[in-house]
C-alpha cells in the first residue's frame, strides 16, 4: 500500500511540475524548451519523493548523518530520471494533439476538427 502511495504522489507531482514548466516556459521563453526547467523538475520532485519515501517507511530514524539522505536521494534519482523522461514525452505528444492550429511559415492553420465546432 505504500509503495502505490508513492507513485501516485510521484505522478501527481510529476504532472504538475510538467504543467507549471510549459507554463514558464511559455512566459519567459516563448514556448521554447529549456533544459533548466527540465533539471529543475527533476531535482525537486526527487527531493519530495525521496523525503515522502524516508517519512512513509520511516527510515528517517535510522539515518544518522547527511551521507545517508544524500544516498537515499541519489537512490529515488536513479529510478525517477528514466520515469520524468516517459512521463515529459507522452506530455508534450498529448499536449501537441491538444494545439488548435498549426504554424506553416507565416500561416496559421487552423485543424480540421476545430473548424466544424459550433458554438
Amino acid at each position: 500500500m505504500k509503495e502505490i502511495i508513492v507513485l501516485v504522489l510521484g505522478l501527481i507531482s510529476t504532472l504538475s511540475a510538467l504543467i507549471v514548466k510549459q507554463e514558464l516556459e511559455r512566459v519567459f521563453y516563448k514556448g521554447k524548451v529549456s533544459i533548466l526547467f527540465h533539471s529543475l523538475n527533476i531535482y525537486f520532485v526527487t527531493m519530495l519523493l525521496s523525503i515522502l519515501i524516508l517519512i512513509v517507511y520511516n527510515l528517517y530514524h535510522n539515518i544518522s548523518s547527511v551521507s545517508g539522505y544524500l544516498l537515499e536521494i541519489l537512490k529515488i534519482g536513479v529510478f525517477y530520471v528514466p520515469c520524468y523522461i516517459l512521463c515529459a514525452f507522452f506530455f508534450k505528444k498529448y499536449m501537441l494533439s491538444m494545439k488548435k492550429y498549426e504554424v506553416r511559415g507565416n500561416l496559421l492553420v487552423i485543424k480540421p476538427k476545430y473548424l466544424s465546432r459550433k458554438h
